[in-house]
């Protein structure tokens, strides 16, 4: 089964689930018309969207998509010689359109982390101020362990 294939069955199932609710929410209804009392208002089920969820300070944050590692390290190849880690997130959006908007920073800083350590990519020139670090391919570490 492929991801197409399971979000095509769960908007199924969440259909199913908007019938089943609204079909208790009709006998309700009768219920309390027959005992004398008013219907009581519902809230409609929503199907779920994806809308970034809310943070504490009011602020939004994208929603977690898994395999930011696994697209970095299949884009690194074709990345130039130096590359910095908004030019890895390009690469990564453009080839991933599932990415497109939803990398944390906190996600791509976790990266970035575990191929320096496992000596996939290594520091060519560090963050200075606004610039971002710069970094090149290794092609050793994690990309053999996946």
């Amino acid at each position: 089964m492929n991801e197409a294939e399971v979000l095509e069955l769960k908007a199924q199932v969440e259909a199913d689930y908007r019938k089943q609710i609204e079909t208790i929410d009709g006998f309700l209804d009768l219920l309390r018309r027959k005992n004398g009392a008013s219907p009581a208002t519902s809230t409609p089920i929503k199907p779920a969207t994806h809308r970034k969820p809310r943070t504490g300070q009011g602020e939004e944050r994208a929603p977690r998509v898994r395999g930011l590692l696994k697209a970095t390290l299949d884009i690194l190849p074709v990345l130039p010689a130096t590359f910095t880690r908004l030019d890895i997130i390009a690469k990564v959006e453009e080839t991933y359109p599932k990415f497109k908007g939803n990398i944390r920073p906190d996600s791509m800083r976790t990266t970035l982390k575990r191929l320096l350590e496992d000596g996939t990519i290594e520091v060519v020139e560090e963050s200075s101020g606004p610039k971002p670090a710069v970094y090149r391919y290794v092609k050793k570490g994690v990309e053999s362990k996946m």
